[in-house]
């Protein structure tokens, strides 16, 4: 069980997806794996994952031999981590909403960075600290300027290397 995208409940004065803020209610999407004869179950994981690895794992799960070529995703296999084989797939994921505005999220850190500034409400990089500000509502950018540059470069050069095909 999956979905697009989690649901604002107001926790930014917004309820439902209408503005491409990237907060964590919107990011934060369930992630629901069952394995036949419900082995593993019950399990939490807190790994960080993205929707694009759903394609590998359902490929994997299948029995079914990788995407090769120019049409090979760049999602990791999860079930070497459903089944506890290994701890992570990445350190870090990045998220993008209607080419205005992306972010990166690790464990420690997420940073909202606008890219299309609207002039009725103009906006600038925000950083949160994790998981103590859960629903990022303190904004430690001032406080933490060399993290926020050091994860900016992280999510642009992530950002560059998919527009040019050289994400894996």
């Amino acid at each position: 069980f999956t979905s697009d995208q989690g649901e604002p409940l107001g926790e930014h004065g917004v309820v439902r997806r209408f503005r491409p803020w990237l907060y964590e209610e919107l990011i934060h999407t369930p992630l629901i794996v069952r394995l036949p004869g419900g082995r593993r179950g019950g399990g939490r994981h807190q790994a960080l994952v993205q929707t694009v690895d759903l394609l590998p794992t359902i490929v994997s799960a299948l029995g079914l031999k990788p995407i090769e070529g120019d049409l090979k995703p760049h999602g990791h296999d999860l079930l070497p981590l459903i089944r506890g084989e290994i701890a992570k797939v990445r350190d870090y994921a990045c998220l993008g909403m209607d080419l205005a505005e992306f972010a990166i999220r690790t464990h420690l850190w997420h940073l909202i960075l606008p890219i299309e500034i609207d002039p009725e409400e103009p906006r600038s990089t925000e950083l949160y600290r994790k998981p103590e500000d859960r629903w990022d509502q303190n904004n430690v950018f001032e406080r933490h300027v060399e993290v926020a540059e050091h994860l900016e470069l992280a999510l642009r050069r992530f950002v560059e290397n998919l527009r040019s095909g050289g994400i894996e």
